[in-house]
């Protein structure tokens, strides 16, 4: 697991933070009236850590092929 999603109590289960991403996210639509379900923030939630998971995989790649290339 990701260091910093991690519990700080039991480091193999995801923090308290991170689960209450979701519902304050609600929370805060409500406040400002926007019409937008719990469902539709988790999945802009998901595909946001999708999008960001593909950035950093792409940069992996991309450090991989330059310093294969450099040797």
């Amino acid at each position: 697991m990701i260091k910093y999603l991690g519990s700080s109590a039991d480091p193999d289960k995801i923090s308290m933070t991170v689960k209450s991403i979701v519902p304050f996210v609600v929370f805060l639509v409500a406040a400002f009236n926007l019409n937008i379900s719990q469902g539709l923030v988790e999945e802009y939630i998901t595909t946001l850590g999708s999008l960001v998971s593909g950035f950093f995989l792409l940069w992996g790649l991309t450090r991989k092929i330059y310093y294969a290339v450099k040797k």
